[in-house]
């Protein structure tokens, strides 16, 4: 259709408005929703109208004992939808006022209007739908477009008319032929104007083109849209056409079978058409001669689809006739038989069918299986019928990526069992070629069924051979499996050890006796290997385990080894699986490992304190140098008072001096820490030589009044001279431990700090007379966050400090229970200046 073309034609300001009447018949509540008085009111508005009804009510069809007086009286007489079917019919009619033309026959075209809503209500009810009412509306205004073509473009019409009595063809393919476009589409933008229902107006525009001119369209038109066809159809051949000369439909037999109307049935409404229309002459002014007798309609309708049918296999057999048809199909048969490649064959049917039948598009999909099919397309833009200047080509493509021609015909090809294995998509031929493209179809169908049977077999064929095949080399892979079974367990770095289900060993590798240090062929292993079978036999019948490993600790020359068993059964078997693994260094390597992390979250923390420090110090160092210099300049003087005299404190500047200097040298000893926390490796401690003494007296002095307080004897005894490393560190090492030490100490106590010299290392000992440590905890004690107090003050950290400032010296701490109680730490550092 031209849209532009239609658009162009019809002006929208010219087309007459629907009558309140008529929008109250289509109106689909019209059987339920309205009551008498509505429909009373609407229709007494229109008198011409009322006297109509009246009349119909009171003809010999529909009267009762009595007169219908009343409009109410006939609308319970005849029933809401004759009603609505007289509205429809007389206001229809009345708003496209007949024209005077002599070569058009007005009263046949409503006639034919008319017949057509009556058998389409008719076939509605035959087939058990409910929407009879609806598709009387869409049968009694499916030819309204010609009306409008009278009305706007007589003389072309009239054009039109002529080109259909001449060519044999029906009216509406001429009518596309002279404007581009049909009544159909004119009637239906008429009635979308007039704001019909949506499926009304599909229906009559889909009224000539529900199905394919040769009856081969693969979508499957909606029921409603069939029934109009096939009221038009009936009802030109009972004799109610606008035009005699229109030709035979040639699908009416499959337009009924579709809707599954019955012979019989046909008859039926024939003879109630003949009767329902009499009814209706007189109001719609149309002579009685229009009409026929009922038994002469049928026999004249039975006749003509008789005729039909007869038309129809002449017109078969006269197509398998042809002379070219024959030649191509011999042709066609030959290449069929001898092409064996199925990409070949198809590509050929589809450049036979396009260069024949003089078609623009041919596909083929030819389905391999549920998922994958073979697309042959040609393309023949020239519609030559010259093979070699058709374009063509073959493709494999997944099912889900079929696009299929638009507007284009469709041709399934099904196996015996009716399993579609084929689809031949074309566009529309031309109208002579028709039936010789359904045979020539028809023939490629049966060769398409014997390709499509020797793919199966061949396919068959081809999977037994491949499963032949993988047989054969599942056989040679599962030999060279176990001999490489046989090697990987063999050369395993794990033991493995085959029971049965009682523990006699049946298969086991040479790295299983490496690692439990014992021959085990022939031996149980719950029973016959000492070092582990005491430890799975307890473990096995724990009841609590879940887990199905185990980790056994023995000793061999003299060392510790960790083995590692994991045991499973061996699926849909009575034996089991048992792998040893030596777990020692992973294990030696963990514990390092936890050390390290240790050491540096330690290292993280202590950068913080020592961070957080810095502010706090340096207001106190700043005050109290402040408190000095206003002393020295005589800004300030402190006065002590002793009973009634005072007198000027002066110790107290010294005491500020010491604090000052104390805090220089926390600021130095936050240094060092800052130094450690750097990286995750120990820095190398490259500060020059110190007097170990000095730093035992500087601590001293730090920590006097702490031993003051409780009354600690403090006692040195030092050896050493000079010792290469951060003078800072080991500050903070004697401050860390002999504080531990003064905590731990009662009043009255003692501590001594010692260094000695010994084969190239120095030896510092802290020993005190406190509490004392328990044993079991002397290797926790430098663990970071471990405190012997038992108060989270986070006095923990010191020793952890401590340790990482020994070991950045290269050095080691332990502690030790003394003699008599107490503790000892003891330090041992090599001597850089000795050994370089």
């Amino acid at each position: 259709m031209d849209r532009e073309r239609l658009l162009e034609f019809i002006d929208v300001g010219d087309i007459p408005s629907l009558p309140e009447a008529a929008k109250l018949a289509i109106d689909t509540g019209l059987s339920d929703g309205r009551s008498i008085d509505d429909v009373s009111k609407i229709v007494l508005q229109n008198p011409s109208l009322t006297a109509k009804i009246l009349k119909v009510a009171n003809s010999a069809y529909y009267s009762r004992n009595g007169k219908v007086s009343n409009i109410k009286d006939a609308i319970v007489l005849l029933g809401y939808k004759t009603v609505k079917s007289i509205i429809l019919s007389i206001t229809i009619r009345d708003i496209f006022k007949e024209k005077d033309i002599s070569w058009f026959d007005y009263k046949k075209f409503w006639l034919h209007s008319i017949a057509t809503a009556i058998i389409a209500r008719e076939i509605a009810k035959s087939t058990g739908r409910k929407n009879d009412d609806e598709l009387y509306t869409a049968g009694l205004l499916h030819d309204i477009g010609k009306s409008i073509f009278l009305i706007s473009a007589e003389k072309d019409y009239k054009n039109s008319v002529n080109l259909a009595r001449a060519k044999r063809i029906p009216l509406y393919e001429a009518e596309n032929i002279t404007f581009g476009f049909d009544h159909s589409d004119v009637a239906s933008f008429i009635l979308d104007q007039w704001g019909l229902p949506e499926k009304i107006v599909r229906i009559i525009r889909n009224h000539h083109t529900a199905v394919s001119p040769s009856g081969t369209s693969g979508d499957i038109q909606p029921v409603e849209d069939l029934i109009i066809l096939a009221s038009n159809i009936l009802a030109k051949t009972a004799g109610y056409k606008t035009l005699d000369e229109e030709p035979p439909y040639k699908n009416t037999q499959m337009v009924l079978d579709r809707i599954g109307l019955l012979g019989s049935e046909v008859d039926r409404i024939l003879i109630d058409l003949n009767e329902e229309i009499k009814s209706l002459l007189s109001i719609l002014e149309i002579p009685g001669s229009y009409i026929k007798g009922i038994f002469a309609a049928i026999q004249e309708a039975n006749s003509k689809l008789g005729d039909m049918i007869l038309e129809n296999k002449r017109y078969s057999v006269e197509i398998t006739q042809k002379k070219d048809l024959i030649e191509n199909l011999n042709e066609l048969s030959l290449f069929l038989l001898e092409e064996n490649n199925i990409e070949n064959l198809l590509r050929g049917i589809s450049l036979r069918i396009s260069s024949v039948f003089k078609i623009e598009k041919c596909n083929i999909y030819f389905h391999l299986n549920e998922n994958k099919t073979i697309m042959a397309r040609s393309y023949n833009p020239g519609l030559t019928q010259n093979i070699n200047d058709i374009d063509s080509s073959v493709d494999f493509i997944q099912r889900k990526e079929i696009r299929y021609i638009e507007n284009g015909e469709m041709f399934r090809v099904s196996s015996n069992e009716g399993k579609e294995i084929a689809i031949i998509n074309y566009t529309p031929p031309g109208r002579e070629d028709q039936s010789g493209i359904r045979l020539f179809l028809e023939y490629i169908s049966v060769s398409l069924n014997n390709v499509y049977l020797q793919f199966l077999s061949r396919l068959k064929s081809e999977k037994l051979q491949i499963a032949v095949k993988r047989l054969k080399e599942e056989i040679e892979a599962r030999r060279r499996s176990n001999l490489l079974n046989e090697l990987i367990i063999e050369n395993s770095p794990i033991g493995i050890v085959i029971t049965d289900s009682s523990g006699n060993i049946i298969l086991y590798n040479t790295k299983s006796e490496e690692l439990l240090d014992t021959e085990i062929k022939g031996k149980n292993i719950l029973k016959d290997i000492p070092r582990i079978s005491k430890f799975l036999v307890d473990y096995l019948k724990n009841p609590k385990q879940k887990e199905n490993n185990l980790e056994i600790q023995i000793r061999k020359d003299g060392k510790i080894r960790y083995l590692f068993f994991q045991y499973k059964k061996l699926n849909e078997t009575n034996y089991y699986l048992f792998m040893v693994q030596d777990i020692t260094k992973r294990k030696i390597d963990e514990a390092m490992l936890t050390e390290k992390k240790s050491i540096e979250t330690l290292g993280e923390l202590a950068a913080g304190i020592a961070h957080n420090l810095r502010s706090p110090l340096a207001a106190a160092k700043g005050i109290s140098e402040l408190i000095v210099d206003d002393i020295k300049r005589g800004n300030l003087k402190i006065v002590r008072a002793d009973g009634k005299e005072e007198y000027e404190d002066k110790e107290i500047k010294e005491n500020l001096s010491i604090i000052s200097k104390s805090i220089e040298k926390t600021f130095n000893i936050i240094n060092s820490v800052l130094e450690l926390s750097r990286g995750t490796e120990l820095p190398d401690i490259t500060d020059s030589r110190f007097r170990f003494k000095d730093i035992v007296n500087e601590v001293y002095s730090l920590l006097e009044h702490r031993f003051k307080e409780k009354g600690i004897q403090f006692e040195t005894d030092i050896e050493c001279n000079e010792i290469k490393g951060s003078k800072n560190m080991f500050t903070q090492i004697l401050l860390n431990l002999i504080n531990n030490s003064i905590d731990a100490v009662e009043k009255n106590g003692w501590i001594q700090v010692s260094c000695k010299k010994k084969k190239g290392n120095y030896i510092i000992e802290v020993a005190d007379n406190g509490i004392g440590i328990p044993k079991e905890n002397l290797e926790k004690i430098f663990e970071p966050f471990y405190s012997t107090s038992g108060e989270a003050t986070g006095r923990g950290i010191g020793l952890s400090i401590t340790k990482k400032m020994v070991l950045a010296h290269h050095g080691i701490i332990r502690a030790f229970q003394r003699e008599g109680g107490g503790t000892v730490i003891q330090i041992i550092i090599p001597d850089k200046m000795e050994n370089g």
